[in-house]
């Protein structure tokens, strides 16, 4: 048992005082009558005084302490409430993910963004899973809302993806209503590029692109974003159409990392 003591308020020293003495006052005046017995009725009516504002404080301290004890409990219920909707909104993620993965052939691999580096026009991202999960440079990872980059580095546990907004990002893609292919182009910004696209081609602002499969690394059909401007230069042979990505990296968060024939074999 702990040797410290706790400290009494000593308002509770005050009210204790007082009591024992009104107690021993009625006590004597219970066993007396006549004009002593006013002694009784007037300790009563002091006693009554003094303990009313006493009870009338405690119970405001007592009020003060429970409302400090609710705005606690209310703030660990809205971080508790906010933990539950990061946990549903990740859950979502991982669901959209899985469902996306049965129509996806072959063996995939599915991997947690653990950083992400953006500066000088690099945009790239770690993620969780590396030579230990059958990794190799070149593959290609995806969100559910479509293409979001390719390995470019790996290691026992880890690997480094590139985004398909980084500057040195390429791939062959294809508009999905004319069929023509050119090549996507990542800038290092918000505004990658497509080029290769007659300027003869009649292009309109969102027509989606997507993966040509004419490169071993990705597979024909993924969704890379839509076309949202065009740049018509009289002395180029080409469009230089504007893409908007169909993934938003900033919020990337889960992919799916495609292995190859080759590496599945």
């Amino acid at each position: 048992m702990s040797n410290r003591i706790k400290k009494i308020p000593w308002g509770d020293f005050f009210v204790l005082a007082m009591t024992i003495i009104a107690s021993l006052i009625i006590l004597i005046s219970a066993h007396q009558s006549g004009q002593e017995s006013a002694l009784y009725t007037f300790t009563l009516n002091i006693l009554g005084k003094v303990l009313s504002p006493v009870a009338e404080l405690r119970q405001v301290h007592d009020l003060r302490t429970e409302n400090q004890r609710l705005h606690e409990e209310n703030i660990r219920l809205l971080y508790d409430n906010s933990q539950l909707q990061n946990v549903e909104i990740e859950n979502k993620r991982l669901l959209a993910l899985l469902d996306l993965q049965q129509y996806l052939p072959g063996d995939n691999v599915a991997a947690r963004v653990t950083g992400f580096e953006g500066a000088g026009g690099i945009k790239a991202v770690i993620l969780d899973a590396g030579r230990d999960k059958g990794i190799a440079e070149n593959m290609p990872f995806i969100a559910s809302a479509g293409l979001a980059g390719k390995i470019i580095r790996v290691a026992g546990s880890y690997s480094i993806g590139q985004l398909l907004v980084d500057k040195n990002f390429r791939a062959a893609a294809r508009l999905t209503e004319s069929r023509y292919t050119g090549i996507f182009e990542g800038t290092g910004e918000e505004k990658p590029i497509m080029w290769g696209v007659p300027q003869t081609v009649h292009v309109k602002t969102g027509e989606q692109i997507i993966t040509a499969g004419t490169s071993s690394f990705f597979p024909e059909g993924i969704v890379i974003g839509h076309v949202t401007g065009i740049r018509r230069d009289p002395n180029r042979l080409f469009h230089i159409l504007v893409i908007k990505p169909q993934v938003d990296y900033s919020r990337l968060e889960h992919v799916l990392i495609l292995k190859s024939k080759e590496e599945q074999q």
